[in-house]
C-alpha cells in the first residue's frame, strides 16, 4: 500500500463558523497539500507541474482573501486594515517564491510550502477566528 503524504490534515479547530470562509479555508488546505506533494517530488516531475500547482494555490488564496475582505468591508470590521495587510504579506511571500522558483531556485520549494502552511494556519486560527467571532456576534445580536 502506497503511503500518502499530507502537510495539513483538516481539523475541527480550523472551523470558524462562517460557511463560506470555512469552505474556502478547507479548499485552500487541499490545494496547499497538493502543492506540498508536488514540491517533495520535484525531481520526478517537470517544472511546469510545480508552477501550475503554485498558481492554483495563489488563485485560491487570493479568492479566499478577496471574499474575507469584502465581508470585512460590508460589516465595517475595525481590524480590516490590519487583516488586509496580513493578506498582502502572505500573497507577496507567495508571489516572491514563485518568481524565485521560475528563475531557477528550486532548492527551497518544500521548505517554502511548510512556511506558507505555518502562515496560513496561524492566519486561520488567529486572525480569521477574531473576524469570525465578530461576524457571529453580529448575527447573534441581529445586526445586518
Amino acid at each position: 500500500m502506497e503511503e500518502k503524504h499530507s502537510l495539513i490534515e483538516w481539523e475541527e479547530k480550523y472551523i470558524l463558523g462562517i460557511p463560506l470562509i470555512d469552505r474556502q479555508n478547507r479548499d485552500f488546505i487541499q490545494v496547499l497539500n497538493k502543492l506540498f506533494l508536488v514540491s517533495i517530488a520535484v525531481r520526478e516531475i517537470v517544472e511546469q507541474d510545480f508552477i501550475k500547482a503554485a498558481n492554483e494555490a495563489i488563485t485560491c488564496v487570493r479568492y479566499n482573501f478577496w471574499n474575507e475582505e469584502k465581508l470585512m468591508f460590508l460589516t465595517e470590521f475595525s481590524e480590516h486594515p490590519v487583516h488586509k495587510k496580513e493578506h498582502e504579506s502572505i500573497i507577496y511571500n507567495f508571489l516572491n517564491f514563485i518568481d524565485c522558483y521560475i528563475h531557477g531556485n528550486h532548492e527551497e520549494s518544500s521548505e517554502f510550502v511548510k512556511f506558507i502552511k505555518s502562515r496560513i494556519l496561524s492566519h486561520i486560527t488567529v486572525m480569521d477566528r477574531i473576524f469570525a467571532e465578530f461576524i457571529l456576534e453580529m448575527i447573534k445580536n441581529g445586526k445586518r
